[in-house]
């Protein structure tokens, strides 16, 4: 099965990719986690928002393209999706 969404991550218009991380419930692989969180109540790990660069490193690896590359291409779709959105 990931070996078909990789696939499938790849053949995606880089013009029409926004990335996300699932948070809190699908956990990245411990090597990729460098915003451990654990939940309170019940001891389990989840996965943390600030993620996302994890994330973006891992598609752009996949894809073949330079991180920076494509998180300028994802901030423009994002920006034409949404609109501007002021930072703070």
């Amino acid at each position: 099965r990931k070996g078909r969404q990789r696939e499938t991550f790849k053949h995606v218009p880089i013009d029409r990719l926004l990335v996300e991380t699932d948070a809190p419930d699908q956990l990245l692989p411990d090597a990729a986690n460098l915003h451990p969180l654990t939940d309170l109540t019940t001891g389990k790990p989840l996965n943390h928002p600030a993620n996302l660069p994890a994330v973006l490193a891992s598609l752009a690896q996949l894809r073949g393209v330079p991180t920076e590359t494509l998180a300028v291409q994802i901030e423009a779709n994002f920006q034409g999706l949404f609109g501007s959105v002021p930072r703070g």
